[in-house]
């Protein structure tokens, strides 16, 4: 008698896209977080919904490491978040992205496309952000839309595992929004 055993199942991935867990975020008296768990798992869309004030952007700085929780602890592919966005793990587009006026979109991609450390071929960035008809223009002279696309361009530079998207479509036409 011949026995054969079925192969162990693959193990499941257990590293959240995004963990948050007990986050807290106090500026003087108020409290922009109160203890927020969220664990996103990979290959999700999330959408942070609520009104102005109830922390979504204090949310996202903390996720790229630009803010610092009070308490609690935020995890991105199992990492810290400034580890994961110095090594191109987690791509961000804010909502109000400085852009230098004086540069040409072209320059300024070029420029920022070179300190990525996986980046995205640059002509697939430009199909992506749909900004094939921005590049030689200056920043400065683009309306708040075309500035959108060109912040979400540059949050898809480095070809990140994990997109955050903060306030995407302000500023934007119904036609760029679709």
């Amino acid at each position: 008698m011949t026995t054969t055993t079925a192969p162990a199942p693959a193990p499941a991935l257990t590293t959240a896209a995004i963990s948050l867990r007990g986050l807290t975020k106090r500026y003087g008296t108020v409290r922009a977080l109160d203890g927020l768990d969220l664990e996103i798992g990979a290959g999700e869309i999330v959408a942070l919904l609520g009104p102005n004030g109830a922390g979504k952007s204090t949310a996202m700085e903390m996720m790229v490491g630009l803010a610092t929780p009070d308490a609690g602890e935020v995890s991105v592919l199992g990492t810290d978040p400034a580890t994961a966005t110095r090594t191109g793990l987690i791509g961000t587009m804010l909502q109000a992205g400085a852009l230098l006026p004086d540069q040409s979109v072209r320059s300024m991609l070029r420029m920022l496309h070179s300190l990525q450390a996986h980046p995205m071929p640059m002509a697939d960035v430009i199909v992506q952000a749909d900004i094939g008809d921005l590049v030689r223009r200056k920043m400065g002279t683009l309306s708040g839309g075309q500035a959108q696309r060109v912040r979400f361009a540059i949050a898809l530079l480095g070809d990140p595992q994990v997109l955050l998207l903060d306030e995407p479509t302000v500023g934007m036409d119904v036609g760029a929004r679709r």
